[in-house]
């Protein structure tokens, strides 16, 4: 176009404004002269259109020099009282601020304003009424190319006292040059032309912006002479085009489909220019929507730069958050008005900034996505760092980021994000899934439908899949009529299937998600866990149980209950990004139920885990405590996770791992026997070890309290008893029980001996006080597990005062030489151990002598002379007598005021075990557990039987 015919069709769009105004009378108030008055508005006589800031108009465009003209005089440019149309607009602008409404009793209407007895205030008032009556019904947002941005009340709110020129105006901001300051000049032009009843849904349509687009390109505004009838015919002709296109945008959506294909060229080069107009692209769009009146002939170019400024929108702002919020709340802007059609994306992501890498270019070539906001849940470093160069390409993306939160919170996160979407269809997304273009095209849902997708681990036909159960594509109508995620769930799991199971009570139909258009990536599992999560479907289950017993989240919940969901602090703005820190978190479910009953859905998850994935009875696992539970099920999970990695034709590699159920008897020794076998038999399976260790009149104390237990579950008592015969009838997991005992003093058909075989998918019961009969473990393979066990911290205690001792040239002394009629108290070693058993070893105590111990030990000293020697018997006073002997620096014992089997004397004799251990060499006693456990936890050290290698 003419930059001459530029000036006059703009021109052209306040013409009769420009002649009304002509004929007003002088203003009685006015102080200064009447062309002073109407430079500009100001005193000074300054152009305020003027790019040198305090010039006259003279000053600014002398008569040789006018970009109109370089011949005409301002008087034959502008014949109207010698005016340019800069100091008509700006003294228009000074009337309706400063001029009181036509009904003030200082002015009557007709005295102070003869020309139809109106205001320019009145004025605007009147035609803006006129233009929202006309254009209410309209549907603004189909015609919001560049998104929400000026708020214009519906008619019956619009008063005239609320209604002024400076009110409607963007502020002015120190132009940068005289090329911005004149293209802001066009900017206010705009806003004025708006005001005076230019249509306020181009401010919508973008035209206007697209008006401000070309404006922007426009390295002149030249003013053109004017003449108003001249002008007449030209200007309705170009008011009926204006009229078409504006319909043309507004209801044609292929037209505004093709124009927003545009979007990323344009908004690239409308960011390039360095104007207040860039600064915000709504208030842009808006400010120049009034000049496509004066501008319809470049309609069609002013379009295609609507996209440019809708892009420069989106880099300046967080939709439907106003610039004076300063906080933001669960479900807050949910209900804010949103453009009828597109699609937005929200991901949570907290420190997984490689998977985003990977993840943020497929979401950003989905075919329909207008939006996609990143909750950065406090990674670090912060995901706008990583993703920077990624998001600065699309002005679709913006980060919001939540400070300081040191735990994962699914619900909060996507409730957040989902808080802060403009368009009706809402794709919820992991950090860590990559999407297909056409996802939305396979599963198309409408703003007003009745219907969601979901992921369903159901469908999965790998272990990747399984992770894509939390995609989502659903309306936000949806989404925010059941108030999103549940944000009392606060820990790992049910978050999802609870959304969904309200979803659907709210009267929307569950589809499943089509796999072939997302993919999960592969990551290790301890990029995978969240921060405390052992335990995925434990966890689950938890959530569930406690939600059982409370009310849904719903609205009505919220409302009634007055429960407060999330809400966060405006910590600050960076252009498409928003940083928040939490300003108050709803309680948790645990907190809400209470720690008694959160620790019973806790147990009882683990418990159904136990019992319906791995075959443990019920009626164990009533018998194990939470730490029990939780140690046996983490080793169960890790053997499955072993047998995946097995070789194809492995026939175990898709097995599920069993449980090794190992009942120990009798005395310290033999407990410690039986368990070593154990230990090397389910290691050597992959089985799940769970350790019975009754006390008994053998061992009056329980296991967790001689040994360090942080790895092993055991069990102080077991409520089925052999042969167990009843339980298969109220439980089937015990119909996969296959029972072993060497007991055989129990009858029952209880055998010793008998050789275990590793039944698939069987749980092996044994029990015993003797070496488990296998095959798949011996001698090392036992020793070796056995030496996995820690001491209790209190055994260590006493095992310290030993710590500056040399235990690598000592011997290692044990003495087991009490009769077993005065071993045990209440217990009948005949009935116990049987006739035979007892008289074999009565006689090997007796050769255990200490007169035994004490002439082999004069007998090293004869041959070695600086040996030492550390002393344990199951008699207290032994150890003293030789002490006395042979002196207290050559003779250790660890010395202590009992010898019975109650949990004192048992830690004493649990250190007494480990110090044996240290020492190069062992002289032991026949037939005796105790010897042999100091053996296996040793560094094979030599062994020398009384009775048998000395007397």
């Amino acid at each position: 176009m003419d930059p001459r015919m530029f000036g006059r069709a703009q021109a052209a769009g306040a013409s009769a404004l420009y002649h009304a105004d002509a004929q007003m009378a002088p203003q009685p108030q006015a102080q200064h002269s009447q062309r002073a008055a109407w430079s500009g508005g100001r005193l000074d006589g300054s152009y305020r259109g003027s790019p040198f800031p305090g010039a006259s108009h003279t000053q600014a465009y002398p008569h040789a020099q006018h970009p109109a003209s370089a011949s005409m005089a301002p008087s034959e440019a502008y014949p109207a009282q010698g005016r340019v149309p800069d100091d008509l607009f700006q003294h228009i602008r000074a009337q309706a601020q400063a001029q009181p409404h036509p009904q003030s009793q200082v002015y009557s209407s007709a005295a102070a304003y003869p020309q139809q007895g109106r205001s320019p205030q009145q004025m605007l008032y009147d035609e803006q009424q006129r233009q929202q009556r006309l254009n209410h019904d309209v549907n603004l947002r189909r015609a919001m190319m560049s998104g929400p941005s000026l708020q214009i009340p519906p008619p019956q709110q619009l008063q005239p006292s609320s209604l002024s020129v400076s009110g409607l105006m963007p502020v002015r901001r120190a132009p940068a040059s005289a090329a911005s300051e004149q293209k802001a000049s066009v900017q206010q032009y705009g806003y004025n032309d708006w005001t005076m009843g230019m249509n306020a849904g181009a401010v919508r349509s973008g035209l206007g912006a697209n008006s401000g687009a070309s404006t922007l390109a426009m390295p002149s505004l030249p003013k053109a002479p004017w003449n108003w009838w001249a002008a007449l015919p030209q200007f309705m002709y170009i008011s009926l085009i204006f009229i078409a296109m504006f319909f043309i945008f507004t209801e044609a959506p292929e037209f505004s489909g093709a124009v927003n294909t545009r979007s990323d060229a344009m908004s690239e080069k409308a960011q390039q220019v360095n104007s207040p107009a860039v600064i915000s692209g709504k208030e842009q769009g808006a400010g120049m929507a009034a000049d496509a009146g004066g501008l319809a002939a470049g309609a069609s170019s002013r379009a295609a730069a609507s996209a440019a400024l809708r892009g420069s929108e989106s880099t300046t702002q967080i939709p439907w958050l106003p610039p004076s919020a300063s906080k933001v709340k669960t479900g807050q802007l949910a209900t804010a008005e949103t453009a009828k059609t597109g699609a937005s994306l929200v991901a949570v992501c907290m420190n997984r900034q490689s998977v985003a890498l990977q993840s943020l270019p497929t979401w950003l070539e989905v075919q329909g996505v207008d939006e996609i906001i990143v909750v950065d849940w406090s990674s670090d470093p912060p995901l706008e760092e990583v993703l920077g160069k990624l998001v600065e390409k699309d002005p679709r993306v913006h980060i919001v980021r939540v400070e300081n939160e040191p735990h994962w919170v699914l619900s909060r996160a996507f409730n957040l994000g989902m808080s802060l979407v403009t368009r009706p269809i809402v794709l919820r997304v992991d950090c860590d899934y990559k999407l297909e273009p056409d996802l939305l095209e396979k599963h198309a849902v409408k703003a007003d439908d009745r219907v969601f997708y979901s992921g369903n681990w159901r469908n999965a036909k790998n272990e990747n899949e399984v992770h894509l159960n939390g995609m989502v594509i659903a309306p936000k109508a949806a989404v925010w009529k059941v108030m999103g995620y549940d944000e009392r769930i606060q820990t790992y799991g049910w978050d999802d299937e609870d959304f969904y199971s309200r979803l659907e009570e709210a009267g929307y139909a569950r589809q499943d998600i089509k796999y072939g258009s997302l993919h999960h990536v592969e990551h290790g599992d301890k990029a995978r866990s969240q921060s405390g999560v052992r335990f995925v479907e434990v966890e689950v289950d938890y959530n569930r149980l406690m939600l059982e017993g409370l009310d849904k989240w719903t609205p009505a919940f919220l409302n009634d209950e007055k429960f407060e969901p999330s809400e966060y602090d405006v910590v600050s703005r960076n252009g498409p990004h928003l940083t928040l820190k939490s300003h108050r978190v709803p309680q948790r479910l645990s907190d809400i139920v209470g720690a008694e009953d959160a620790k019973k859905a806790w147990d009882l998850g683990l418990g159904r885990r136990l019992h319906d994935e791995y075959g443990l009875g019920w009626s164990v696992i009533q018998c194990m405590g939470t730490h029990a539970r939780e140690v046996l099920l983490a080793e169960l999970m890790l053997y499955e996770e072993e047998m995946k990695t097995l070789d194809d034709d492995n026939e175990n590699k898709n097995a599920k791992p069993s449980i090794l159920i190992m009942h120990v008897m009798h005395g310290l020794g033999n407990r410690m026997r039986a368990l070593s076998s154990g230990m090397a038999f389910a290691k050597a399976t992959r089985r799940g070890l769970l350790v019975v260790w009754e006390p008994d009149s053998h061992l009056q104390t329980s296991m967790d309290l001689l040994f360090n237990m942080s790895n092993v579950a055991v069990i102080s008592s077991l409520k089925p008893k052999w042969p167990f015969t009843n339980e298969v009838q109220w439980d089937k997991a015990w119909e996969k029980v296959v029972s072993y005992n060497y007991m055989e003093a129990e009858g029952d058909g209880a055998v010793k001996g008998k050789k275990v075989v590793n039944r698939k998918g069987s749980v092996i019961y044994f029990k015993g006080a003797y070496v488990m009969e296998s095959g798949y473990a011996g001698w090392t393979d036992e020793n070796k597990a056995v030496k996995s066990l820690r001491p209790h911290d209190a055994v260590l205690a006493y095992m310290a005062q030993f710590d500056e001792l040399d235990f690598s040239n000592m011997v290692g002394m044990h003495i087991r030489s009490r009769d077993l009629s005065h071993d045990i108290p209440g217990v009948d070693p005949v009935r116990e151990y049987g006739e035979e058993q007892t008289r074999v070893l009565n006689e090997w105590r007796s050769k255990a002598s200490v007169q035994a111990f004490a002439r082999k030990l004069q007998s090293e000293l004869q041959t070695n002379t600086a040996a030492t020697f550390f002393v344990a018997a199951d008699d207290k006073d032994i150890p003293l007598q030789l002490q006395e002997q042979f002196g207290s620096t050559r003779v250790f014992t660890l010395k202590r005021d009992c010898d019975s089997r109650a949990l004192m004397c048992m830690r004493y004799a649990v250190a007494d075990l480990y110090l044996l251990a240290r020492t190069k060499e062992i002289w032991g006693s026949g037939w005796s557990s105790f010897t042999e456990a100091a053996v296996r936890l040793g560094r094979e050290p030599k062994l020398l039987i009384a009775g048998e290698h000395f007397i």
